[in-house]
């Protein structure tokens, strides 16, 4: 394993931890809250467009959003995006050295607002006016170092589909237990990479 790792991270409801404290049984108790959670809520992917911003596109994570960039019809994809709805963050192979895949899982916390954000807000020009971020709030509740990333031919064989082409897509509803699976897989690896440091 290389010596250069990124540090993987897992934010749990206080209600949760203090849960899994009592119960001693953190996998069921997980389990279960998923469970609730996935009978109610859809999946989509959004692609972090990491070939065009600095950093791999890595900010969306620290700042608690995914960002679309350019023209408004890529913040207009965002719309599809209602709170309680979970995002799993893609990364295309072509724009990192790495296979590319999925690299986060979060939960939406408000709609799109409509518009752009203001330029002193970008993540990736602050205060560049012609440069156009538009952004959703999002709690990132896993997130993969770059060597624990859920490859796309994982992808495939966990969601029984392709891997996503477009800046936001929404599998349908034949592909949500997958979408759940994939979830799972990406909280489950932050986990593990946080209980015994593999990174």
């Amino acid at each position: 394993m290389s010596e250069e790792r990124e540090r993987a991270s897992i934010t749990l409801p206080t209600s949760l931890k203090e849960r899994i404290k009592e119960d001693g049984n953190m996998s069921e108790t997980i389990e279960e809250a998923l469970e609730r959670y996935f009978e109610t809520s859809t999946i989509h992917y959004v692609n972090t467009n990491a070939q065009y911003v600095p950093e791999g596109g890595t900010k969306i994570y620290s700042n608690g959003v995914v960002a679309t960039y350019g023209a408004k019809r890529f913040g207009e994809s965002l719309r599809e995006l209602k709170p309680g709805d979970g995002v799993v963050s893609y990364v295309s192979d072509s724009s990192v050295k790495y296979d590319g895949g999925a690299r986060a899982f979060g939960v939406v916390q408000a709609p799109w607002s409509g518009s752009r954000v203001p330029a002193e807000e970008n993540l990736y020009n602050p205060g560049e006016e012609e440069s156009r971020e538009y952004h959703v709030p999002v709690k990132w509740l896993g997130v993969l170092g770059e060597e624990s990333t859920v490859s796309p031919k994982d992808i495939r064989t966990i969601t029984g589909r392709k891997t996503p082409q477009r800046t936001l897509e929404t599998p349908g509803d034949e592909y949500q237990h997958g979408m759940q699976l994939l979830a799972e897989v990406i909280l489950g690896r932050t986990i593990l990479a946080d209980l015994f440091r593999i990174e």
